[in-house]
């Protein structure tokens, strides 16, 4: 979502009035379009705040919280707003709420190459945001030598063992293959010394 100025002339006279819309950006078969949404009328609101009171009503429609509070005054319009939205497409919102259930008959419920990949794109994370990748490629690692070196070192963190239990852990246990995409839909190979 997003706010935008919308400009109308008088038919009959010269003066010209502007106005605030809510809008929303959209594929169609003709490209992106822009999407009205909520007329907001004339925002007193600084145009720098636009985009964190287009965020916010966004926000409250779709019922997330906000760890940040922003100013009293964009709390106080993103709450009318999005107020006024929910009821003008209340049908709608409705129709997606609706919950569906389905009967399951649990012992046809089979699992199949179960793998852990939390703790795994945790470690992953911070092996990016601490820029060992980088750092590795600076030292002139391949690509395919940093992920190795990044299964390794995130294998020791994730299930610390020896060099069997790694692998074992890497073959059968974890998901990380696929979060490095070292090779879709094959096992990782390690040779161990």
């Amino acid at each position: 979502m997003f706010i935008a100025t919308v400009v109308q002339k008088n038919k009959y006279g010269k003066k010209t009035y502007e106005y605030q819309h809510l809008l929303e950006s959209i594929r169609t078969e003709k490209g992106p379009r822009q999407r009205f949404l909520l007329n907001l009328g004339k925002l007193t609101l600084p145009k720098e705040e636009w985009p964190l009171l287009a965020k916010r009503i966004e926000d409250l429609v779709r019922g997330q919280r906000n760890f940040f509070s922003g100013s009293a005054e964009i709390e106080r319009l993103a709450s009318h707003y999005a107020q006024k939205f929910l009821r003008k497409y209340e049908a709608e919102y409705e129709e997606t709420d609706k919950k569906r259930y389905e009967t399951v008959d649990i012992d046809s419920v089979e699992d199949e190459r179960v793998r852990t990949v939390g703790a795994e794109y945790v470690a992953l994370s911070y092996f990016r945001k601490l820029g060992i990748d980088q750092c590795l490629i600076e030292c002139g690692f391949t690509k395919r030598e940093v992920e190795i070196a990044a299964l390794l070192i995130i294998g020791r963190i994730v299930s610390p063992g020896s060099e069997r239990h790694l692998y074992h852990w890497a073959q059968n246990m974890s998901a990380l293959d696929e979060l490095l995409y070292v090779i879709r839909y094959t096992r990782i190979k390690i040779i161990l010394k």
